[in-house]
């Protein structure tokens, strides 16, 4: 029987750390879109990347293709 799932990428992968502190009342709006675990490396790329988080924050759902590409065209090399 095959692998399943993702296909794994080659060679060994970068790992940053990153402690944040967010207060209740102030970053309440981060607390939330950061609660679940499994979504915060994404976002914190994204949010790298120039996405608009305030929206996705709003809907609960995952960037448009657009977004993710308007966000790509925003990056400084």
């Amino acid at each position: 029987m095959g692998r399943r799932g993702r296909p794994r990428k080659e060679g060994e992968p970068v790992v940053i750390h990153i402690r944040l502190r967010l207060w209740p009342g102030e970053d309440d709006d981060l607390i939330r879109l950061l609660a679940e675990p499994r979504k915060r490396a994404r976002l914190v790329r994204m949010a790298l990347r120039g996405a608009d988080l305030s929206r996705l924050a709003a809907s609960h759902e995952g960037p448009s293709e657009e977004e993710i590409l308007d966000a790509f065209s925003r990056l400084i090399f």
